[in-house]
């Protein structure tokens, strides 16, 4: 089940990097090849390989040679790791876990790209745990309290935080639990006050920072910590 969930993972994840490129441009993600940005040249089906095409052409068009923008192997790289720990944890459904680490690739390189998360990316992952693992009534009393404090914190917090942020940390809740989810948004933040005070140290001025990427980044030092055993 290893090998297969890898490359579950890394497929639904490559898919998910075209998902991420082609909402805001609102280009069919279902309808048409996959074709070079700059040259339109349609790809072969050895070109548009998850990981091993984009490490083959050197990061290039085969046809045009312009460098090609890695986030979508970037995240491919993620879809592996994703397959990796959804396969050596036992909390969670494997296939759910991998679903809910994709989609918050996905909204991470769209608030990267766009600051902004498209609500539809989130949908699968929502769907598929209501349906596959449903919560409990006390499980789903903690998030409704967790949804409400949110909810408070983008009231109070106005143009601090955005909604698209608050929709992934009640994403993660749903999915992982509310303990894990707090330890995740607390490590983020951590991650996110070292980032500014990096960009303060270096007398660069930040207008608007993404939150999610900090979010997945958090995800998965979490997930790895469980999977090796330092944290329940």
């Amino acid at each position: 089940m290893l090998i297969f969930n890898i490359l579950l993972s890394i497929c639904l994840a490559s898919f998910g990097g075209v998902i991420a490129l082609r909402l805001p441009a609102n280009e069919s993600f279902v309808k048409g090849r996959s074709h070079c940005d700059y040259c339109y040249h349609q790809l072969t089906w050895y070109q548009i390989i998850p990981i091993i095409s984009y490490l083959y052409l050197q990061g290039k068009c085969a046809y045009c040679q312009h460098r090609i923008q890695p986030t979508i192997f970037i995240i491919e790289i993620i879809g592996l790791i994703a397959g990796l720990e959804a396969s050596f944890q036992h909390l969670y459904n494997p296939y759910i876990l991998i679903f809910l680490i994709i989609t918050v690739a996905v909204a991470a390189m769209t608030d990267v790209l766009f600051l902004h998360i498209w609500p539809i990316i989130l949908l699968p992952t929502i769907i598929s745990t209501v349906i596959w693992q449903p919560l409990t009534l006390i499980a789903w009393k903690y998030w409704l309290v967790w949804a409400i404090i949110l909810i408070l914190l983008f009231i109070v917090l106005h143009g601090k935080i955005g909604f698209g942020d608050i929709e992934v940390m009640l994403l993660l809740a749903l999915v992982l639990g509310i303990n894990p989810t707090l330890e995740i948004v607390l490590l983020a933040t951590i991650f996110i006050m070292i980032y500014y005070a990096i960009y303060q140290f270096n007398n660069h001025k930040l207008t608007a920072v993404a939150f999610v990427p900090f979010l997945l980044l958090a995800l998965l030092i979490r997930l790895g910590a469980y999977c090796l055993g330092f944290c329940q």
